[in-house]
């Protein structure tokens, strides 16, 4: 009962932020990218790659399959970020610009808090000596690095390409399979001189028997979500 208050209350309360259709746009981009989206939907794209069929499976349905599966591992930031939002704004009939500002940033933080934990030290290290060279020559300013370490600045760069460095290692564990059959339906195939036959129209149903065979996408969505449950 008190999750359902809280999401319909919560839905008054971002009305009062006045957001635009353009801002909640550009909200739903930098909520995408700092979620758990990149790394699945990357690795995704590597299994259709792998498969070697562009259509099977559709764009359309590993893109909604992604967005599921991103829902699922970020639903409990989602509902810690509105009730930031919601703690912020209630009691408050008519908001000010300033109370406004501090209720999105209260919601970005609970974003901030799991891309910070998701986020490879050596990559927060890397990004927080870039942000403060570049601020020292740009700007001539002598930045503090306990406050910038934790900025989006650095945290979002450092957060995204984890998770692809993350995403790639996953997808080549994928890939590799897939690639051993393509290899061997080749060398078949040239050693009975059906050179002019194209080998991924052989290899493809071998392809898909093997992904049925290992329960590919139960085992897939296991790995990915294992990587998210344990740290959320």
């Amino acid at each position: 009962m008190r999750q359902s208050s809280i999401s319909a209350e919560t839905i008054t309360s971002v009305s009062m932020l006045n957001i635009s259709v353009f801002g909640l746009f550009l909200l739903f981009i930098v909520a995408l990218s700092s979620s758990a989206y990149v790394k699945i939907a990357t690795v995704l794209s590597l299994l259709r790659a792998g498969l070697g069929a562009s259509t099977i499976p559709g764009f359309l349905i590993t893109g909604v399959f992604a967005v599921t599966l991103s829902f699922f591992v970020m639903y409990p930031v989602i509902y810690k970020s509105l009730s930031a939002v919601e703690s912020k704004l209630s009691g408050e009939s008519e908001a000010s610009d300033l109370l406004k500002i501090q209720a999105l940033e209260a919601g970005m933080d609970v974003w901030k808090e799991f891309a910070d934990k998701h986020a490879h030290p050596i990559e927060k290290e890397r990004f927080l000596a870039l942000s403060i060279r570049g601020l020292s020559s740009e700007q001539g300013v002598t930045a503090d690095p306990d406050v910038v370490k934790h900025s989006w600045q650095v945290l979002a760069p450092a957060f995204l390409v984890s998770e692809l460095k993350e995403a790639f290692a996953t997808g080549l564990s994928v890939l590799l399979p897939l690639l051993v059959i393509d290899l061997l339906v080749a060398h078949i195939l040239a050693g009975i001189g059906l050179m002019n036959v194209n080998a991924h129209v052989i290899s493809f149903p071998f392809k898909v028997l093997l992904f049925v065979m290992v329960d590919g996408w139960s085992l897939i969505t296991n790995n990915l979500l294992a990587t998210y449950l344990g740290r959320l």
